[in-house]
């Protein structure tokens, strides 16, 4: 049977959600999808160029896993957007997809009502071990047609993006953009600073702009393969108000 994590600490934790903030439900019965490998997969070396972003969380402490329910911050959407979520663990053996619907797109703040079968096994995990990635848009099926929207852990205020790359051995780069304009200098990833590197390779920290308004931002994740091509995509992002200085 599936379980609805955090009954429990929710009666003896902070979940992170005040009163004013919507927890988005499932998009029906079949929306969450996930597996638990007993081992993880090998390390895999990139021979190609390609980068893949798997994760965008708002700096925070690292706190376990299942603390708290993850939160984003809605921006502009509007009820009739989905919201995609992807989770990868650092040591590849933990996967899940799952679709939201937006219930109050004019909340700052929602709270996503995470639900796992692996509460024993995730238990090992912090936050910082999950790569989760959340886009917002009218279906999951297009993931071009999605804006990213970064998610956070037990509160707000953190002043960077964190990115989670898997790229092998390539060198990648991470720059924000506003209105195809570069924004800010061009940051180097670099390698996860413990633990196995297999669901992500590298981590970007990129300073969140300083502007004052929600705006939809780019997002350039640039690799150069062993090579030396360069290959740069280009991702719609939403940053939230909330978390700017």
């Amino acid at each position: 049977m599936r379980i609805l994590i955090l009954i429990a600490a929710c009666n003896c934790l902070s979940s992170g959600v005040g009163a004013a903030e919507a927890i988005l439900p499932l998009d029906g019965a079949s929306a969450f999808h996930e597996s638990f490998a007993e081992t993880g997969p090998a390390p895999a070396r990139a021979a190609t160029v390609g980068a893949t972003l798997v994760g965008a969380r708002i700096e925070g402490v690292p706190q376990q896993f299942l603390a708290t329910r993850p939160e984003v911050a809605l921006g502009g959407t509007d009820r009739r957007d989905i919201l995609c979520v992807r989770v990868l663990s650092r040591d590849g053996r933990y996967a899940a997809q799952a679709r939201y619907r937006i219930v109050a797109a004019t909340d700052p703040k929602a709270a996503i009502d995470y639900r796992t079968d692996y509460r024993t096994e995730l238990s090992a995990y912090a936050s910082s071990d999950m790569a989760v990635i959340a886009r917002v848009g009218r279906s999951c099926e297009s993931a071009k047609d999605l804006s990213i929207v970064p998610v956070s852990f037990g509160g707000s205020g953190g002043k960077e993006v964190v990115l989670q790359v898997s790229a092998g051995d390539a060198r990648v780069r991470a720059q924000f953009g506003l209105n195809n304009q570069p924004l800010g200098e061009a940051v180097l990833c670099a390698p996860p600073a413990r633990g196995p590197a297999i669901g992500f390779t590298a981590e970007c920290r990129l300073p969140i702009p300083s502007a004052s308004h929600d705006d939809r931002y780019q997002l350039s994740i640039g690799e150069t393969g062993s090579g030396g091509g360069i290959a740069v995509r280009t991702y719609a992002i939403i940053l939230p108000a909330a978390a700017k200085p």
